[in-house]
């Protein structure tokens, strides 16, 4: 059995691998927030070489919730509703952020970070708030696990309570 699934997998990932896939999908039903695929049981039957009534039925059903991100004209579809794949623009603006805040700290004015950047004053505090992102937050976004909606426009758009455990909360409900 492992031999022909090893088969069969080896076919999914060959020429004609479009075709066959076509094939074995038996349905595709999308929903608001979740994506559901069948699979053909009789071609997998077939391609297995088993009886139909042997195969598992709800095996042939698999069903994944999913979001649509949207970064300027780019749309990614997220499966499961967490991010898998570094934000780059969000770390960068993070760490940006930090060393601006520490700067300050240092007595540095806002004048003199955003000249030393090459950026305004207002576009600094624009992404200010990103250096006060609960110390757990910023080791989510830096794995790449943080929610599909926690992106830095996101960040800039809306009001980032400085309590970490009301951010923990806010940022759960993305």
């Amino acid at each position: 059995m492992l031999r022909r699934i090893d088969g069969l997998v080896k076919e999914l990932k060959g020429t004609s691998s479009a075709t066959f896939s076509a094939n074995l999908v038996f349905g595709v039903r999308i929903s608001a927030d979740s994506l559901e695929i069948r699979l053909n049981p009789n071609v997998l039957s077939t391609k297995l070489d088993v009886l139909r009534a042997d195969i598992f039925k709800e095996g042939l059903i698999f069903e994944k919730p999913f979001q649509l991100r949207k970064r300027g004209v780019e749309t990614k579809l997220v499966l499961g509703g967490i991010q898998t794949e570094l934000d780059k623009t969000l770390i960068c603006n993070i760490v940006a952020a930090q060393k601006w805040f520490e700067a300050i700290r240092q007595g540095r004015t806002l004048d003199e970070v955003a000249n030393d950047v090459g950026l305004t004053k207002p576009r600094i505090l624009q992404i200010m708030d990103h250096a006060f992102l609960a110390p757990d937050i910023v080791k989510q976004v830096a794995k790449g696990r943080q929610p599909v909606r926690l992106t830095s426009e996101w960040l800039q758009r809306n009001t980032l309570p400085l309590d970490w455990e009301d951010q923990r909360q806010l940022i759960a409900g993305l």
